[in-house]
């Protein structure tokens, strides 16, 4: 049925149905082009053509029916276009015969319905841009708020670490200094250089020295800074002390022994050692020089005495023993004619101080003696001392003797009258160095027994800590004279 249009509000009606047609359209088929409207277009409302226009119920029914298609491409895409209606003044009037819309397929930017010009236009929803907008907004303010407290938890976690990091740090500086400290406190002095000197021990110095320089970087602080010049002082110090130790070395003697070696070629070379400790003695006090280094290749059974005379000397066993033999020969001097002698003697005819350093050694007498009788051998120059034991496993005469052990040497096991024997002065026991055992005396053969494990007539002992004389049978230090001296180090 035909119905006039004589009203605004039923024609309002139908552009509203006609709209939601339109609208329902893909964004696809319209382009929006500002300039194909007419300059005189109102944005409100259009005149209305007096003549009116013809709408059918089935038309308006197939365009709704039309617009139910594209729903999904609304949902989909909402902002991405809208629609803006635009009444021209421009009177039209549509044929009895034509469904509106009908040539929407034709064009892709316009579609003319009775005068109401539909465009599709490339502005966006302003409102829903701004609401969207707004959204946005709230969530980048809301994400800069959570990442601002994250970053001041973190900086007052990090503040946390730092204070805490100080405090270690100045610990383990406190730490360095003191280490430095202890370690530039053992650097030698150069009198304390001479051809005893263990070079091992100022390269580990020197070991110990770069290890805290390289620590030194670790941390930016005046202090380690100042105590890391201090060092390259001491390293060059060192350097010095090491040149001085080695020029002190040069002027020594040194003589190889192995008990396997050939004999007939033996020249106390280390490729062709002597093959006993007397024949390297007897070397040594051929030699020019004063200072003598005898270097132990196996272990020894020594036959008859080692006396040194006039000389320095520094036997090394390394991990070697030298073991007194069931037969010893005897041996003379001017006091006490022949009598059975010490494993090694040290001695000078001119009272100039001698010293004899033993290391990494063991001399071990396994409970052997020479002779029957324990009792000091007759210095009256008459003789009669074959029959009376040996003195000591190491003996020092004429009161300038220094006799040391170093930290990995033992005297073991002595038979005679003693293990040392100072006649004036002085043995150092270094720490870690033992003298043990002894033989268990049931008879004295006629004598006094035995004196002790260290029989001092004049001189001193210096027992270190960790040292020890031990498992001995009598006495372990045997005084004879007032004078003597016994000083046990505490620290």
């Amino acid at each position: 049925m035909k119905r006039r249009n004589k009203g605004h509000g039923k024609w309002m009606a139908f552009l509203l149905a006609l709209f939601m047609m339109v609208t329902s359209v893909s964004t696809a088929g319209f382009a929006a082009y500002a300039s194909d409207l007419p300059s005189e277009a109102g944005t409100q409302e259009a005149a209305l053509p007096e003549e009116g226009i013809d709408v059918t119920a089935g038309d308006v029914q197939a365009q709704t029916a039309q617009a139910a298609e594209p729903v999904e491409n609304l949902v989909e895409e909402p902002s991405e276009s809208t629609m803006s209606v635009e009444l021209t003044e421009e009177k039209t009037t549509a044929p009895a015969d034509e469904t509106p819309g009908e040539d929407a397929g034709d064009s892709d930017t316009t579609e003319n319905v009775g005068g109401a010009k539909f465009v599709e236009t490339a502005e966006p929803v302003k409102e829903a841009d701004k609401a969207a907008e707004s959204v946005g907004s709230a969530n980048d303010a809301d994400a800069e708020s959570a990442e601002k407290a994250n970053d001041e938890d973190a900086a007052d976690t990090e503040e946390g670490k730092g204070q805490d990091g100080e405090e270690a740090d100045e610990e383990a500086i406190a730490d360095l200094l003191t280490r430095i400290e202890s370690a530039i406190a053992e650097l030698p002095k150069a009198e304390d250089i001479d051809e005893n000197t263990d070079m091992e021990a100022l390269n580990k110095l020197g070991e110990k020295f770069n290890a805290l320089y390289e620590e030194c970087f670790t941390y930016e602080n005046e202090e380690v800074t100042a105590a890391q010049d201090k060092l390259v002082e001491a390293m060059a110090t060192l350097q010095e002390m090491m040149g001085l130790a080695a020029e002190k070395a040069t002027e020594r003697d040194v003589f190889y022994v192995n008990a396997a070696a050939n004999e007939e070629d033996a020249n106390g070379s280390e490729e062709h050692p002597f093959t006993s400790l007397a024949d390297a003695v007897k070397a040594a006090n051929a030699s020019t020089e004063e200072n003598i280094t005898i270097i132990l290749q196996s272990d020894l059974t020594a036959t008859s005495c080692a006396r040194f005379v006039g000389k320095n000397v520094v036997i090394q066993g390394n991990g070697h023993t030298i073991t007194r033999g069931v037969t010893f020969d005897t041996i003379p001097d001017n006091a006490r004619s022949w009598y059975n002698p010490a494993m090694i003697e040290v001695c000078d005819n001119s009272h100039i101080s001698r010293t004899l350093r033993l290391e990494n050694i063991t001399l071990d007498d396994a409970g052997n003696m020479a002779g029957t009788r324990y009792s000091q051998a007759t210095t009256d120059g008459k003789g009669g001392n074959d029959d009376t034991v040996q003195d000591a496993i190491i003996a020092t005469y004429d009161g300038v003797g220094t006799i040391t052990l170093d930290s990995r040497t033992e005297l073991r096991g002595y038979g005679g009258m003693s293990a040392v024997r100072l006649s004036g002065g002085t043995l150092i026991m270094e720490s870690g160095s033992k003298i043990t055992g002894g033989k268990n005396f049931n008879t004295r053969g006629g004598g006094n027994g035995p004196a002790g494990a260290v029989w001092i007539q004049g001189g001193s002992i210096i027992m270190n800590p960790g040292s020890e004389i031990t498992g001995v049978t009598g006495r372990a230090i045997y005084l004879v004279e007032i004078s003597a001296a016994v000083v046990v180090q505490l620290v």
